[in-house]
């Protein structure tokens, strides 16, 4: 709180005036008077006299020495000393200077980032006791030095070189690492420690920020550059092509819109994907992120590389007003049903999937594929399941399979793996066994709900209803608002039992029977998704219902949307991307980046099941391509991450109180205009001076 504590030593100076008070007192002196009458009387006037007099010089002389001591101690009222100002002063310091896309925002013509390298500049001056590291902090944290370091010069040429990246700020990941620098190497070693964050603290940034991490006893001041008014942005979050048909592959074009400013804004976009360009156009409320649609037509199938981009957007931040595209565009997909009920076997469960799946009757058991470029649906036994017929289909529909071999279910599980959406009909006690051994095998990758069981023996489960459905979630929205109507209706039998695994996601459970098991759970893992009908469809009446078809039409679409969806990835972090495709090997493929090279864009490796693509850092915003001589492959469009764009920053109040988890946190706006002006030392030595010509005018006032 002071700028000179060592001041404060002066206050015993206090004492003097009250010294000289007391020793200056008039002795009482006998005077041999004949009478004292009159005398008495004209001293008991000029004692009242002299000790209010006395009194006031008292207060005068000790409120003067009390302001001048204060006045070279600087007291700063409302601020405190975190980093040391002292040149003699032993201390460790840590500057982390956020890098984030959302420092390169522009507030009256200068970038945050800047005002934010000029604050990082101030704390890494030269003192002889000092010693200093720098963390540019984005997606991955990057220090200068691996310990604190009295090369300042190095520091600061780094600093002069620094940039802001397109790339999200992992916040726990950066204070971990500062904590780590700060931390005592040994007992004896007592140096004062510092951390200093120069920042936007943008809330979706630090919302997750926990200063717990850090040692209590280091001073942490967190400098913020945020401006005065908040700054507004439009941004485009995201862009899909969906709804396409192998006749002439058209479609819609979706492009998300975030608008995040206060006042409703009429936005357009140029979307180029391929051959085909269109403007989107419309009205975007403030706040939030709104989806802009236009029919689109490409002219084939396969992989389209274009981007989305803002026309004549007046906003803060322009790195996100244009994000690329990396479409494919297939034709009718290709259901691959393992079955071991054949194709003869009608009624049985597996004619009423293939009847759905190919209404048109296009389905045979060889899979061909008539001229209306209907889909197809490939039977195939589990034993005879081989890795060209899994790299074919679009779906993997199981049903009545019986018992599955290890081998099989390791395909199934690496289809998975590479993008292959299953659904499975678990209507046997041996479909519990292949559920669990597919789980063992995709691990973590699948969070499943509940856990499959075999019934009890001799137990068969009948004329089951559904009590609880997720009527607003596809597929049952689709059905529209006679959903529960038609629902009454529906009556199962067989399938497995079920029971909830703790910490699941409960929201994947879409129906559930009245005896409490799950009826349809669809999840998704880190690359696909898996749905699960726990039911006989050849003893249950679901295939004779009229919104049987529907309510599986839509089923198909939910699993295999990820067919004509952009494929992205994020700037800076960590990518290994298991490319779907199958019979080649890495060193047939090659990697073409924006700028039609592939250096920096990562390796192929090939691993068992095909090819993996490995990314330690993602690199600079753009479409990449993975091409196999001059055809593409595969397609990844790179961006920053959404949340960038949102540019609203958290108060001082909730980082210096929520987050700071007992710490002692001191936030300091941007600017030195924003600073409590350090003028207090000058009004308290004016108030010395006006002391002192108190005590002269009470003097003449006084005198005698």
């Amino acid at each position: 709180m002071f700028l000179n504590p060592w001041a404060l030593i002066f206050l015993v100076a206090v004492g003097v005036p009250v010294a000289v008070h007391f020793l200056t007192r008039p002795k009482p002196v006998v005077l041999p008077i004949s009478t004292l009458r009159f005398v008495r009387e004209v001293i008991q006037q000029r004692r009242a006299r002299h000790w209010l007099r006395d009194l006031l010089l008292l207060l005068l002389r000790t409120s003067a020495v009390l302001l001048i001591v204060f006045a070279v101690s600087r007291p700063r009222p409302g601020m405190q000393q975190t980093v040391s100002t002292d040149e003699d002063a032993d201390a460790v310091r840590v500057v982390v200077l956020d890098s984030s896309q959302s420092l390169s925002a522009i507030d009256g013509g200068t970038a945050l980032f800047e005002k934010a390298r000029a604050a990082a500049a101030e704390q890494l001056r030269y003192r002889p006791n000092l010693r200093a590291n720098l963390i540019f902090a984005a997606a991955k944290p990057r220090p200068v030095f691996d310990q604190p370091s009295q090369n300042f010069d190095a520091l600061r040429d780094e600093l002069a070189r620094a940039k802001s990246l397109p790339e999200h700020l992992d916040v726990l990941r950066t204070l971990t690492m500062a904590a780590e620098m700060l931390a005592p190497r040994d007992p004896s070693d007592q140096r004062r420690r510092e951390l200093v964050i120069v920042s936007d603290f943008q809330r979706a940034n630090w919302a997750q920020a926990d200063f717990s991490v850090v040692s209590k006893e280091t001073k942490i001041m967190l400098e913020s550059v945020t401006p005065k008014s908040p700054l507004a942005n439009l941004a485009v979050a995201g862009g899909r092509v969906i709804g396409h048909t192998a006749e002439q592959a058209g479609g819609r074009i979706e492009v998300d819109i975030g608008n995040w400013s206060a006042a409703a804004q009429t936005v357009t976009v140029e979307v180029q994907v391929g051959d085909a360009t269109r403007r989107l156009s419309g009205e975007c409320p403030a706040g939030r992120q709104t989806t802009l649609t236009e029919e689109l037509s490409l002219a084939d199938f396969g992989w389209h590389i274009g981007s989305a981009r803002i026309v004549a957007a007046m906003d803060s931040l322009t790195a996100d007003d244009e994000l690329a595209l990396a479409i494919e565009v297939r034709p009718r997909p290709s259901y691959l049903l393992i079955t071991r009920q054949a194709p003869t076997l009608r009624p049985s469960s597996s004619h009423y999937l293939e009847c759905v799946l190919a209404p048109d009757g296009a389905a045979n058991g060889k899979g061909t594929v008539g001229s209306s470029g209907s889909p197809q649906v490939i039977r195939s036994s589990a034993d005879k399941l081989d890795a060209e017929l899994l790299a074919r289909a679009d779906l993997i529909v199981i049903d009545h399979p019986g018992a599955i071999n290890e081998q099989t279910v390791k395909n199934i599980a690496e289809a998975m793996r590479r993008g292959k959406p299953v659904w499975y009909v678990a209507a046997e006690p041996a479909d519990a066994t292949t559920l669990q051994r597919l789980g063992a095998e995709l691990g973590r990758s699948l969070r499943m709900p509940v856990a499959f069981q075999p019934p009890p023996q001799g137990e068969w489960r009948r004329n089951l209803f559904l009590t609880s459905v997720k009527y607003d979630v596809k597929p049952f929205s689709s059905l529209g608002e006679s959903a529960a109507t038609l629902v009454r209706d529906w009556r199962f039998s067989g399938g497995l039992v079920s029971r909830p695994i703790p910490e699941s996601i409960a929201d994947d459970v879409l129906a559930t029977y009245n005896d409490g098991t799950a009826c349809l759970v669809v999840t998704a893992t880190d690359t696909s998704s898996l749905a699960v009908l726990n039911a006989d469809l050849g003893t249950s009446n679901l295939p004779s219902q009229a919104a049987f078809v529907p309510l599986v039409d839509e089923l198909m679409q939910q699993l295999t949307e990820r067919r004509s969806l952009t494929t992205t990835a994020h700037c800076g972090q960590s990518l290994l991307l298991r490319l779907p495709i199958s019979g080649t090997s890495a060193n047939s493929l090659e990697i073409v980046g924006p700028s039609n090279g592939d250096a920096g864009s990562g390796e192929l490796i090939d691993e068992a099941g095909g090819v993996n693509w490995r990314w330690p850092v993602v690199g600079a915003p753009g479409a990449y391509r993975i091409q196999q001589g001059n055809q593409t492959v595969f397609a990844l469009a790179v961006s920053a991450p959404a949340e960038e764009s949102q540019l609203d920053p958290l108060s001082a109040d909730v980082l210096q109180n929520r987050l700071a988890a007992s710490n002692s946190v001191f936030y300091r706006p941007a600017g030195d205009s924003e600073q409590p002006r350090d003028t207090l030392w000058t009004w308290l030595t004016v108030g010395c001076l006006i002391c002192l010509l108190g005590e002269l005018g009470t003097l003449l006032v006084f005198r005698t």
